[in-house]
Protein backbone atom coordinates (compact mmCIF):
# COMPACT_ATOMS: atom_id res chain seq x y z
CA UNK A 1 0.00 0.00 0.00
CA UNK A 2 1.74 3.22 -1.13
CA UNK A 3 0.88 6.49 1.63
CA UNK A 4 1.29 9.88 0.70
CA UNK A 5 4.24 11.09 2.62
CA UNK A 6 3.14 13.31 5.74
CA UNK A 7 -0.58 12.91 5.14
CA UNK A 8 -1.68 9.73 7.39
CA UNK A 9 -4.86 7.59 6.54
CA UNK A 10 -7.19 9.08 9.17
CA UNK A 11 -5.71 12.62 8.08
CA UNK A 12 -8.21 15.32 7.53
CA UNK A 13 -7.60 16.75 4.02
CA UNK A 14 -8.92 20.28 2.58
CA UNK A 15 -9.17 19.57 -0.83
CA UNK A 16 -9.14 22.74 -3.60
CA UNK A 17 -10.37 22.03 -6.79
CA UNK A 18 -8.62 19.13 -8.85
CA UNK A 19 -7.48 20.20 -12.55
CA UNK A 20 -9.36 17.38 -14.54
CA UNK A 21 -7.73 15.85 -17.47
CA UNK A 22 -10.50 17.20 -19.88
CA UNK A 23 -12.02 20.46 -18.89
CA UNK A 24 -15.34 21.22 -19.19
CA UNK A 25 -17.39 23.28 -16.75
CA UNK A 26 -17.62 23.19 -13.18
CA UNK A 27 -19.38 24.11 -9.96
CA UNK A 28 -17.21 25.90 -8.05
CA UNK A 29 -15.75 23.93 -4.88
CA UNK A 30 -15.42 25.13 -1.12
CA UNK A 31 -11.91 25.41 -0.54
CA UNK A 32 -12.52 24.31 2.96
CA UNK A 33 -14.86 21.72 2.19
CA UNK A 34 -14.11 18.81 5.00
CA UNK A 35 -13.31 15.55 3.28
CA UNK A 36 -16.13 12.77 3.84
CA UNK A 37 -15.70 9.36 3.09
CA UNK A 38 -18.77 8.01 5.30
CA UNK A 39 -22.85 7.77 4.34
CA UNK A 40 -25.42 7.36 6.72
CA UNK A 41 -25.42 3.79 6.70
CA UNK A 42 -21.88 3.21 7.39
CA UNK A 43 -20.40 6.45 9.27
CA UNK A 44 -20.89 4.66 13.09
CA UNK A 45 -18.32 2.03 12.08
CA UNK A 46 -16.41 3.65 10.17
CA UNK A 47 -16.01 6.46 12.48
CA UNK A 48 -14.95 3.04 15.18
CA UNK A 49 -12.63 2.07 13.18
CA UNK A 50 -10.45 4.96 11.88
CA UNK A 51 -8.13 6.54 14.88
CA UNK A 52 -8.58 9.72 16.48
CA UNK A 53 -8.94 12.97 13.82
CA UNK A 54 -5.41 14.85 12.72
CA UNK A 55 -4.48 18.06 11.61
CA UNK A 56 -5.86 19.18 8.44
CA UNK A 57 -3.13 19.11 5.68
CA UNK A 58 -3.61 20.85 2.36
CA UNK A 59 -3.14 19.01 -0.55
CA UNK A 60 -3.85 20.05 -4.49
CA UNK A 61 -4.42 16.86 -7.04
CA UNK A 62 -3.35 17.25 -10.68
CA UNK A 63 -5.05 14.60 -12.75
CA UNK A 64 -4.07 14.24 -16.64
CA UNK A 65 -3.92 11.50 -19.33
CA UNK A 66 -0.75 9.42 -18.77
CA UNK A 67 2.76 10.29 -19.58
CA UNK A 68 4.53 7.20 -21.59
CA UNK A 69 8.25 8.54 -19.72
CA UNK A 70 7.00 9.50 -16.39
CA UNK A 71 3.91 7.25 -15.63
CA UNK A 72 5.07 3.49 -16.79
CA UNK A 73 6.48 3.03 -12.72
CA UNK A 74 3.86 4.67 -10.81
CA UNK A 75 1.38 2.37 -12.93
CA UNK A 76 3.04 -0.48 -12.52
CA UNK A 77 3.04 -0.04 -8.81
CA UNK A 78 -0.69 -0.20 -8.51
CA UNK A 79 -1.07 -2.57 -11.19
CA UNK A 80 1.16 -5.16 -8.87
CA UNK A 81 -1.63 -4.77 -6.63
CA UNK A 82 -4.54 -4.74 -8.53
CA UNK A 83 -5.74 -8.54 -7.91
CA UNK A 84 -5.90 -8.08 -4.37
CA UNK A 85 -1.89 -9.25 -4.04
CA UNK A 86 -2.40 -12.17 -6.22
CA UNK A 87 0.66 -12.66 -7.96
CA UNK A 88 -0.10 -12.39 -12.06
CA UNK A 89 1.69 -11.13 -15.07
CA UNK A 90 0.75 -6.97 -14.75
CA UNK A 91 2.73 -5.79 -17.58
CA UNK A 92 0.37 -6.24 -20.32
CA UNK A 93 -1.81 -4.33 -18.46
CA UNK A 94 0.09 -1.52 -17.45
CA UNK A 95 1.18 -0.96 -21.40
CA UNK A 96 -2.87 -1.13 -22.11
CA UNK A 97 -3.60 1.74 -19.34
CA UNK A 98 -1.05 3.40 -20.87
CA UNK A 99 -1.97 3.43 -24.41
CA UNK A 100 -0.25 2.30 -27.74
CA UNK A 101 3.64 3.61 -27.61
CA UNK A 102 4.66 3.17 -30.88
CA UNK A 103 2.10 5.40 -32.33
CA UNK A 104 2.34 7.57 -29.40
CA UNK A 105 -1.57 7.46 -28.60
CA UNK A 106 -2.23 7.33 -25.01
CA UNK A 107 -5.12 5.57 -23.42
CA UNK A 108 -8.04 8.37 -23.75
CA UNK A 109 -9.84 6.20 -20.59
CA UNK A 110 -7.31 6.58 -18.08
CA UNK A 111 -6.63 9.13 -16.02
CA UNK A 112 -3.41 9.34 -13.54
CA UNK A 113 -3.75 11.34 -10.23
CA UNK A 114 -0.42 13.64 -9.24
CA UNK A 115 0.50 16.06 -6.80
CA UNK A 116 2.02 19.39 -8.16
CA UNK A 117 5.65 19.85 -7.77
CA UNK A 118 5.11 23.32 -6.62
CA UNK A 119 3.70 22.20 -3.33
CA UNK A 120 7.22 21.55 -1.56
CA UNK A 121 7.88 24.86 -0.18
CA UNK A 122 7.97 24.26 3.31
CA UNK A 123 11.44 22.53 5.04
CA UNK A 124 10.73 19.09 7.12
CA UNK A 125 10.02 19.41 10.64
CA UNK A 126 12.17 17.70 12.90
CA UNK A 127 10.68 13.98 13.29
CA UNK A 128 9.90 13.55 9.54
CA UNK A 129 9.78 10.15 8.50
CA UNK A 130 9.70 11.18 5.80
CA UNK A 131 12.45 13.94 3.72
CA UNK A 132 9.69 15.73 1.30
CA UNK A 133 13.16 16.79 -1.01
CA UNK A 134 13.75 13.21 -1.38
CA UNK A 135 10.11 12.77 -3.04
CA UNK A 136 9.65 12.89 -6.42
CA UNK A 137 6.54 14.98 -6.67
CA UNK A 138 6.71 15.50 -10.30
CA UNK A 139 6.91 11.25 -11.21
CA UNK A 140 5.11 9.80 -8.58
CA UNK A 141 1.09 7.97 -8.82
CA UNK A 142 -1.38 8.61 -6.38
CA UNK A 143 -4.00 6.65 -8.62
CA UNK A 144 -4.94 5.52 -11.79
CA UNK A 145 -8.92 5.14 -13.06
CA UNK A 146 -9.61 3.29 -16.17
CA UNK A 147 -11.57 1.13 -18.17
CA UNK A 148 -10.15 -1.83 -20.17
CA UNK A 149 -12.25 -4.43 -22.39
CA UNK A 150 -12.29 -8.31 -21.69
CA UNK A 151 -11.98 -7.75 -25.38
CA UNK A 152 -8.38 -7.44 -25.21
CA UNK A 153 -6.35 -10.56 -25.07
CA UNK A 154 -4.38 -9.62 -22.45
CA UNK A 155 -7.14 -8.63 -20.24
CA UNK A 156 -9.15 -11.67 -20.81
CA UNK A 157 -5.55 -14.40 -20.22
CA UNK A 158 -4.40 -12.63 -17.37
CA UNK A 159 -7.43 -10.57 -15.53
CA UNK A 160 -10.14 -12.89 -16.70
CA UNK A 161 -8.74 -16.47 -15.90
CA UNK A 162 -7.79 -15.00 -12.04
CA UNK A 163 -11.87 -14.06 -12.06
CA UNK A 164 -12.29 -17.52 -12.95
CA UNK A 165 -10.43 -19.26 -10.85
CA UNK A 166 -11.00 -17.12 -7.97
CA UNK A 167 -14.56 -18.23 -8.51
CA UNK A 168 -14.19 -21.36 -8.69
CA UNK A 169 -11.60 -21.48 -5.77
CA UNK A 170 -13.70 -19.54 -3.23
CA UNK A 171 -17.34 -19.97 -4.07
CA UNK A 172 -17.47 -23.39 -6.32
CA UNK A 173 -17.49 -24.92 -10.11
CA UNK A 174 -21.05 -23.18 -10.98
CA UNK A 175 -19.85 -19.89 -9.56
CA UNK A 176 -16.37 -19.87 -11.53
CA UNK A 177 -18.64 -20.81 -14.65
CA UNK A 178 -20.82 -18.21 -14.61
CA UNK A 179 -17.76 -15.75 -14.31
CA UNK A 180 -16.02 -17.86 -17.54
CA UNK A 181 -19.75 -17.07 -19.30
CA UNK A 182 -19.31 -13.32 -18.53
CA UNK A 183 -15.44 -12.47 -19.44
CA UNK A 184 -16.38 -14.85 -22.86
CA UNK A 185 -18.86 -12.04 -23.86
CA UNK A 186 -21.60 -14.91 -23.64
CA UNK A 187 -23.90 -12.16 -21.71
CA UNK A 188 -22.96 -8.78 -24.06
CA UNK A 189 -19.44 -7.12 -23.99
CA UNK A 190 -18.01 -6.95 -20.41
CA UNK A 191 -15.06 -3.96 -19.97
CA UNK A 192 -12.95 -4.02 -16.51
CA UNK A 193 -13.09 -0.77 -14.20
CA UNK A 194 -9.67 0.17 -13.17
CA UNK A 195 -10.11 2.29 -9.66
CA UNK A 196 -6.40 1.84 -7.89
CA UNK A 197 -5.40 4.85 -5.75
CA UNK A 198 -4.07 5.39 -2.38
CA UNK A 199 -6.37 4.37 -0.19
CA UNK A 200 -6.91 8.48 1.82
CA UNK A 201 -7.53 10.26 -1.80
CA UNK A 202 -10.68 12.57 -0.70
CA UNK A 203 -13.95 11.09 -2.08
CA UNK A 204 -14.30 14.54 -3.19
CA UNK A 205 -11.83 13.58 -5.77
CA UNK A 206 -12.26 10.36 -6.77
CA UNK A 207 -16.08 11.21 -7.39
CA UNK A 208 -14.78 13.45 -10.43
CA UNK A 209 -12.52 10.60 -11.57
CA UNK A 210 -15.35 8.92 -12.13
CA UNK A 211 -17.48 10.93 -13.35
CA UNK A 212 -14.94 12.30 -15.71
CA UNK A 213 -14.31 8.51 -16.57
CA UNK A 214 -17.91 8.33 -17.64
CA UNK A 215 -17.59 10.79 -19.46
CA UNK A 216 -14.73 9.97 -21.73
CA UNK A 217 -16.13 6.17 -22.13
CA UNK A 218 -19.19 7.87 -23.35
CA UNK A 219 -17.16 9.78 -25.93
CA UNK A 220 -15.19 7.28 -27.00
CA UNK A 221 -18.38 5.14 -27.91
CA UNK A 222 -20.19 8.03 -29.68
CA UNK A 223 -16.99 8.30 -32.21
CA UNK A 224 -16.93 3.86 -32.43
CA UNK A 225 -13.32 3.75 -30.56
CA UNK A 226 -14.75 1.31 -28.05
CA UNK A 227 -17.54 -1.30 -27.77
CA UNK A 228 -20.07 -0.16 -25.78
CA UNK A 229 -20.10 -2.63 -22.67
CA UNK A 230 -23.10 -4.52 -21.23
CA UNK A 231 -20.98 -4.76 -17.96
CA UNK A 232 -18.47 -4.22 -15.97
CA UNK A 233 -16.19 -5.99 -13.48
CA UNK A 234 -14.83 -4.25 -10.54
CA UNK A 235 -12.71 -5.69 -7.94
CA UNK A 236 -12.30 -4.20 -4.61
CA UNK A 237 -11.74 -4.62 -1.08
CA UNK A 238 -14.35 -4.38 1.83
CA UNK A 239 -14.13 -5.22 5.77
CA UNK A 240 -16.52 -6.49 7.91
CA UNK A 241 -17.12 -5.32 11.72
CA UNK A 242 -16.47 -8.32 13.66
CA UNK A 243 -19.19 -9.16 15.52
CA UNK A 244 -18.82 -10.93 19.24
CA UNK A 245 -19.75 -14.73 19.36
CA UNK A 246 -21.88 -14.26 15.61
CA UNK A 247 -20.73 -15.51 12.94
CA UNK A 248 -21.72 -14.63 9.00
CA UNK A 249 -21.71 -16.83 5.70
CA UNK A 250 -23.31 -13.89 3.21
CA UNK A 251 -21.10 -13.54 0.42
CA UNK A 252 -21.75 -10.36 -0.71
CA UNK A 253 -21.24 -6.61 0.31
CA UNK A 254 -23.96 -4.94 2.86
CA UNK A 255 -25.03 -1.42 4.32
CA UNK A 256 -22.60 -2.04 6.82
CA UNK A 257 -19.42 -3.09 4.65
CA UNK A 258 -16.88 -0.56 4.81
CA UNK A 259 -15.23 0.26 1.94
CA UNK A 260 -11.34 1.80 1.66
CA UNK A 261 -12.19 3.14 -1.58
CA UNK A 262 -15.98 4.86 -0.78
CA UNK A 263 -16.81 4.99 -4.05
CA UNK A 264 -16.90 1.61 -4.78
CA UNK A 265 -20.10 1.38 -2.14
CA UNK A 266 -21.89 3.06 -4.89
CA UNK A 267 -21.05 0.39 -7.23
CA UNK A 268 -21.87 -1.93 -4.92
CA UNK A 269 -25.35 -0.68 -4.43
CA UNK A 270 -26.12 -1.79 -7.91
CA UNK A 271 -24.24 -4.85 -8.49
CA UNK A 272 -26.17 -7.94 -10.50
CA UNK A 273 -23.13 -10.26 -9.22
CA UNK A 274 -20.93 -10.26 -6.03
CA UNK A 275 -18.62 -12.97 -4.80
CA UNK A 276 -16.80 -12.08 -1.23
CA UNK A 277 -14.23 -14.66 -0.16
CA UNK A 278 -11.70 -14.04 2.92
CA UNK A 279 -8.08 -11.95 2.94
CA UNK A 280 -7.24 -12.98 6.16
CA UNK A 281 -4.87 -15.70 4.74
CA UNK A 282 -3.18 -13.52 2.18
CA UNK A 283 0.50 -12.59 2.77
CA UNK A 284 0.20 -9.79 0.59
CA UNK A 285 -2.18 -8.00 2.93
CA UNK A 286 -0.58 -9.56 5.77
CA UNK A 287 2.88 -7.88 5.00
CA UNK A 288 0.75 -4.40 3.63
CA UNK A 289 -1.73 -3.51 6.81
CA UNK A 290 -4.18 -0.49 5.86
CA UNK A 291 -3.04 1.19 8.75
CA UNK A 292 -6.96 3.04 8.83
CA UNK A 293 -8.71 -0.19 9.41
CA UNK A 294 -7.99 -1.56 12.80
CA UNK A 295 -8.08 -5.28 11.86
CA UNK A 296 -8.65 -6.07 15.35
CA UNK A 297 -11.93 -4.85 14.94
CA UNK A 298 -12.82 -5.66 10.95
CA UNK A 299 -12.23 -8.78 8.78
CA UNK A 300 -10.80 -8.12 5.30
CA UNK A 301 -12.18 -9.43 2.38
CA UNK A 302 -11.79 -9.42 -1.42
CA UNK A 303 -14.80 -8.39 -3.19
CA UNK A 304 -15.72 -8.97 -7.12
CA UNK A 305 -18.41 -7.50 -8.36
CA UNK A 306 -20.62 -7.25 -11.86
CA UNK A 307 -22.34 -3.77 -12.70
CA UNK A 308 -24.90 -3.30 -15.52
CA UNK A 309 -23.17 -0.34 -17.29
CA UNK A 310 -27.02 1.13 -17.54
CA UNK A 311 -26.63 1.37 -13.90
CA UNK A 312 -23.73 3.95 -14.29
CA UNK A 313 -26.09 6.89 -14.24
CA UNK A 314 -27.52 6.14 -11.02
CA UNK A 315 -24.34 5.12 -9.77
CA UNK A 316 -23.13 8.87 -10.50
CA UNK A 317 -26.06 10.59 -9.04
CA UNK A 318 -25.86 8.80 -6.09
CA UNK A 319 -22.40 9.76 -5.43
CA UNK A 320 -23.02 13.40 -6.11
CA UNK A 321 -25.87 13.06 -3.81
CA UNK A 322 -23.05 12.07 -1.45
CA UNK A 323 -20.81 14.88 -1.67
CA UNK A 324 -23.41 17.61 -0.55
CA UNK A 325 -24.47 15.41 2.57
CA UNK A 326 -23.02 17.25 6.01
CA UNK A 327 -20.15 15.54 7.13
CA UNK A 328 -20.68 14.39 11.17
CA UNK A 329 -19.15 17.36 12.44
CA UNK A 330 -21.59 19.64 10.45
CA UNK A 331 -23.85 17.53 12.50
CA UNK A 332 -22.38 18.46 15.57
CA UNK A 333 -22.04 22.23 15.25
CA UNK A 334 -25.55 22.48 14.34
CA UNK A 335 -26.61 20.84 17.56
Amino acid sequence: IICIPHLSTTTSTTLHTPSMKRSRPEEEEDPDMEVDQSDDSSSDNELELMGEEEDEIQVDFEVNEPNFDMDYHGIETFTQQFLNGDAFEYTPLVELLLGDEEKKLVNPLTSVVKVPYDQVTAEPEEGDEVDLRDWNWNEDTYGVVSLLPFSQKSVKKHVGKWLQESCTKTGGESLGNRMKNLVEGKSGELGLLVNMHVVNLPFELSAKLHENLWDEYREQVDKQQIKLFQNIVMISTVYEPRKKKKSTKKKYANSKSIFPKFEESFYAKFATFQHRYSLESSEYFANNEVSMIDKTTGDRYGLIMVIPVAEVPNILKEMNAALTQPTPKDNKQKK
